[in-house]
């Protein structure tokens, strides 16, 4: 132990000691920004949300758009009725409506990313200062660790088990945010998916020959949403929609009912999501079959679960960032418990030696 302790490591100890206690003030701040851009981001994605459906819908018009100029069912069906120069107006007309739509649904998208950079520059001391005080408490601890190598001091023992105890419960909440992550990845993935089977399905002839008692589900989605349940199991079911009935205006054919989809909503899920937005009454919506409706049905309740997903992120992040400060607050407090074990236990038996 006396060739340990040498006079440079104590002036090394007592540099670190003021290192950290210069800058632990910091790690408040600094961690509660992050709440702060969260809290902003959360308030964003109703917006970004409102943007993309605007963005959907807009491509849903330009597709109809080339559609109408291209050798198809539906160009060759509205010659013959001479009706082809009013629905060519008409979905000029939308689209430039929804073009108007698109940007006043940026702009206030824009004003919350602006935000978000604002709080993160003002931040961008506290976060220099903040990995220094990890660096230097992280040395702290490797320098007190050589010390006091070979010796147990029960007075430090048990500090040590809380923090090995909060360093786990914040390793296991960011390996939570991180499944949950790659949940939200899948079903934006289905999500993806039944947008372009609803494309598919209003400019083909797919409808038409599925026969009855059947429904059109893309298998990317269909695969995407059993490998977000296998990963989260405690995510909650999608309910089987209920196919809308068939109208002379908004269809051209009636289609059949939907069989069950068990695979989709499990048995064993906890919970199930209730009510979802409707797009009937939307002024800019196009015309959708049934199945189309089905499967818009199904996208709204995707977002359900991405909004699921948001709120444990949440919860998981305002925990992780108490816990980090509880975690920092523990760990000075047990250095400086090993330093004067250090400097008053194992110096002053040095001494007498």
């Amino acid at each position: 132990m006396q060739s340990t302790l040498l006079p440079h490591h104590l002036t090394t100890l007592e540099d670190l000691v003021h290192a950290v206690a210069g800058l632990s003030h910091i790690e408040v701040p600094c961690l509660q920004t992050r709440l702060q851009v969260h809290s902003i981001e959360k308030e964003k994605k109703p917006l970004q949300k409102s943007l993309d459906a605007a963005n959907e819908k807009a491509a849903v018009w330009d597709a109809e758009y080339i559609n109408l100029h291209s050798w198809s069912l539906q160009w060759f069906l509205l010659s013959l009725t001479c009706g082809l120069a009013s629905e060519i107006d008409r979905v000029k007309n939308n689209q430039e409506k929804a073009s108007k739509v698109v940007e006043e649904a940026m702009a206030p998208v824009a004003v919350k990313d602006e935000e978000i950079r604002d709080v993160e520059r003002r931040n961008e001391k506290n976060q220099v200062d903040y990995r220094s005080l990890q660096k230097f408490r992280e040395d702290l601890t490797v320098l007190l660790d050589e010390m006091l190598q070979g010796q147990d001091f029960a007075s430090e023992t048990a500090a040590h088990e809380e923090i090995l105890a909060l360093e786990k419960e914040i390793t296991t909440m960011i390996a939570s945010d991180v499944c949950l992550e790659e949940v939200r990845e899948c079903l934006k993935r289905a999500d993806n998916a039944l947008l372009e089977a609803i494309l598919d399905l209003r400019h083909t002839s797919i409808e038409k020959s599925i026969n009855s008692g059947r429904i059109y589900f893309p298998q990317t989605a269909y695969d995407a949403i059993l490998e977000a349940r296998r990963m989260c199991p405690e995510l909650p079911g999608i309910r089987s929609p209920e196919m809308k009935a068939d109208t002379a205006e908004d269809t051209p054919a009636p289609a059949p009912a939907p069989a069950p989809a068990p695979a989709i909503t499990a048995e064993d899920t906890p919970a199930t999501l209730s009510s979802v937005p409707s797009i009937e009454n939307d002024p800019m919506a196009a015309y959708y079959s049934p199945m189309q409706y089905y499967l818009w049905d199904i996208r709204y309740q995707l977002e359900a679960l991405l909004l699921w997903c948001d709120e444990r992120v949440s919860l998981h992040l305002h925990q992780e960032v108490e816990k980090r400060i509880q975690l920092g607050e523990k760990t000075d407090a047990w250095n400086m418990e090993r330093r004067r074990l250090v400097k008053q236990v194992l110096l002053s038996s040095t001494t007498t030696a």
